[in-house]
Order: structure tokens, then sequence, then C-alpha cells
């Protein structure tokens, strides 16, 4: 790949992937030869389309209740799900609506809690596009060099938890187009894995590659998709990819788009992904700050072998450091419930630490939070003196 080129990869010849993905973030990928999985795309994304063209209590009624479970073993199944926000939802600041959504969560027992649309194939289209793309980031998340082990890890967490992968078809209204200045969807990364999105006809997803937004949807052609990384991949792997940065900018047309998320809750990097052990004089460096974590870790484990001696049960202890449910999976066993809440104090930590950098700035300015169904994220701008 020559410097300076967009990162491009064919779907038939995968091998430059990996390398794309290390060195940018994300790729172009050429998907013009796959003529049925551009078909269906097609057909999900008119179908989409159909239904953000529908009368608004049409679309208010596709809504889910977090736990509106029809039995109890759906009920427990899509307890362990991220299922707010899921059906349409309408996103505005100031009163300007920025984009429509419809977000979906791909397991097939949070599938089942929508109500969806009478008369309409939207339905069929949405479960057959999440299936194919779906397939296909598994296939790109196998193309990389710990490809198989992160799969294997994602495998077992379906089977444990559901699967939280998420598609999502959005609207974006037109606008001014001020290169990027104006924005639909504020910059932010995902949290999953690989995200893939065919390119739209009308371009607005930019990327942060090398310093610099890339508008590189508008440097797609026809049958070509991004993808791009996400947080947990970043962690599973130590760093070895890094979540990609990007915004959807105003466009003078309304823009659709279909996304689908592959997601994890890795908490940890992969046994594959650790950094090997340095030696010598470089590795004394390290000798204050990892004796200090083997401190902090005995102590922990001291602490939770004796609270579960005493009979305490794995949710008492998490009480008793007020880890919040949602914060991590229940751990499997007492060493994992170690390190969840070393984790958590870390969170702790550097959420104090950011608090205390806050309050200590001079000049804060907060600037409209771009929420949707992932959470909420807040732009801070600390400028410098005199700007």
């Amino acid at each position: 790949m020559a410097h300076g080129a967009l990162p491009r990869v064919d779907l038939h010849d995968l091998t430059a992937l990996d390398r794309a993905l290390r060195d940018h973030g994300y790729a172009i990928l050429n998907c013009a030869h796959n003529s049925e999985l551009l078909a269906l795309l097609a057909r999900a994304d008119a179908a989409a389309s159909a239904f953000f063209n529908a009368p608004p209590p049409t679309k208010q009624r596709v809504r889910v209740a977090q736990y509106n479970c029809a039995s109890t073993r759906r009920h427990a199944r899509c307890s362990r799900l991220p299922l707010a926000g899921v059906g349409w939802n309408a996103v505005r600041e100031h009163g300007r609506l920025k984009r429509e959504q419809l977000h979906l969560v791909a397991d097939a027992a949070a599938m089942a809690l929508v109500p969806w649309p009478a008369g309409q194939p939207l339905r069929a289209c949405m479960l057959d596009a999440c299936a194919a793309m779906r397939a296909l980031c598994v296939r790109l998340l196998r193309a990389l060099e710990l490809g198989d082990d992160l799969a294997r890890a994602l495998d077992d967490e379906c089977a444990a938890r559901g699967d939280a992968s998420v598609l999502d078809a959005f609207r974006y209204p037109a606008g001014a187009d001020a290169d990027g200045a104006d924005l639909n969807m504020r910059s932010h990364t995902d949290p999953g894995l690989l995200t893939i999105t065919l390119a739209s006809a009308v371009a607005g997803l930019q990327i942060r590659d090398g310093g610099a937004w890339v508008d590189a949807e508008a440097k797609c052609g026809a049958g070509e998709a991004l993808v791009f990384c996400g947080e947990a991949l970043q962690i599973a792997t130590a760093g070895r990819y890094r979540a990609a940065p990007h915004r959807v900018r105003c466009a003078r047309k309304i823009r659709h788009s279909l996304v689908f998320e592959l997601r994890a809750t890795f908490a940890h990097p992969l046994a594959s992904a650790e950094a090997p052990r340095r030696s010598g004089a470089a590795a004394d460096d390290n000798a204050p700050a990892a004796a200090a974590e083997a401190e902090a870790r005995s102590y922990v484990d001291s602490f939770v072998r004796e609270r579960l001696r005493r009979g305490s049960t794995f949710a008492q202890v998490l009480g008793e450091f007020s880890v919040p449910p949602d914060f991590a999976r229940p751990p499997a066993d007492a060493d994992a419930l170690v390190t969840l809440l070393i984790d958590w104090v870390r969170c702790c930590e550097e959420r104090d630490e950011a608090r205390a950098a806050l309050e200590a700035a001079e000049h804060v300015v907060f600037t409209p939070s771009f929420g949707d169904c992932t959470g909420m994220y807040v732009d801070v701008h600390v400028p410098r003196p005199g700007s």
C-alpha cells in the first residue's frame, strides 16, 4: 500500500486487512462482486427507508421496554442484553432533528421482542441483513492475526449471555454541508469489535486517521463498504488495533445508512495478545509499578478470600465496593471476582482524576452531547489561554 493511499481491501482476498486495520483503524472493503450480499442490503435499506417515511405514530410504536419479556426463559436471556433504546428513536439537539434511528440487538430473543409494524417487509429484511452482516464481520475478524482466539471468545460470550451485537438503520436529514463543521453525529468510537457499513450514495461518514479527518465514504465506489475497529477489539488485543474515531457530517441530501456492529464485552486482553515480558534494564523501569500492582492484587485477593470464607456471596462482596450491576458480567470464580474489583477501583481512580482535572481547569466549554442507545458522549474542550 503506497504511502498516503487509502487502505483498500478486496473481499475475495483479505490478506491485507490485518495491516490496514493496524495502521489506519479502518479499511475500505470492495464487495462489488458479491451481488447476493449487495442485493440483500439494498432490500433492507429500502425497507428501512419506507419505515422512516411512515407516520410518526407507526414509528413510535416500534419500541421495546427493557424487560418486556413474555416468559421467564426469555426474561432471563434478555436481562443480560443491552435492550435500552431498542426500536425507533429520534435524536435532537437544541430542538433540531439530527437523525432517526432504528436500533436492533442481534440476539434472536431480543429481535422477538420488537413490535414490528404490520404489512411491511421490515422484519424479514432486517433479520436477513443482520445475519449476513454478522457473518461478514466474523469472517473479517477471523482474518486478523488474533482472529481465531477472538472468534472463540465471542462464541463463548454469546452462548453464556446472548449476542449483544447491534444493527442500526439511520436516516439523517438534509442540511448545510459545512465540511464537517456541522455534524449529525459527533465524534465517537464504537464499543464493539468491528463495525461495518455499506457506503451510502450520500457521503457523510468521516474517519480520523493519522490525526486528520478523512472523507472515507466520499472516496468509496459502488459496492464498497467501510469496516473499522471498536473499543473491544482494542482492549482484547492490548492495543494492537486502535478504535477508530468517526463522525457523520451534514449533507445536502437525506442520507440513509445501515450499520452492523459486532459487539463483545471483553474486559481484558486475550492471553495471546499480552506483550512479551521485557528483560534487563528496560524491565527495571517498570519495577515500581509492577510491585504496586502486585501489592494491590494481593490485598484485594486476601480481602475476597476472607469474605468468601465467612460466607459472603459474590454479590455481597461487590456491594461492599459499590460496584454497579452493569459494570461487567458476573464473575465466574474468585479469581475473576478479584480482577473485577481491581478494574472497578481503577475506574473510580480515573474518574476522580478526571473530575479533579475539570475542577482545576479555568476554561471549560461543554458542547451539546452526542447521545444514543450506546451511551452518552460529552465533548469537553479546555481552550488554550487567549483562545
